[in-house]
């Protein structure tokens, strides 16, 4: 009983494992590039908010106190959690 390929099966061999790191690097480089557009396509839809809590009110009211009087340093330090 003879456990060699013959010919043929040793270049399908060779040209499987060649094929299968390449063809999966394919995949990974193509999901890279379009990770943002997936994560954005698999997420979960966020309803919208029906009412603004008092927390979000006021720190609307304080971004656009400093952000149009351009005094953005005391921002941080007013807005309590």
């Amino acid at each position: 009983m003879n456990t060699m390929p013959n010919e043929a099966e040793r270049w399908r061999l060779i040209v499987a494992a060649i094929a299968t790191p390449l063809t999966l690097t394919l995949i990974g480089v193509v999901v890279w590039a379009n990770w943002n557009w997936i994560a954005v396509q698999i997420a979960p839809k966020k309803p919208a908010a029906k009412s603004r809590s008092e927390a979000a009110l006021k720190a609307d009211e304080l971004f656009w106190k400093h952000f149009m009087a351009v005094n953005i340093k005391p921002f941080r330090t007013r807005l309590k959690y």
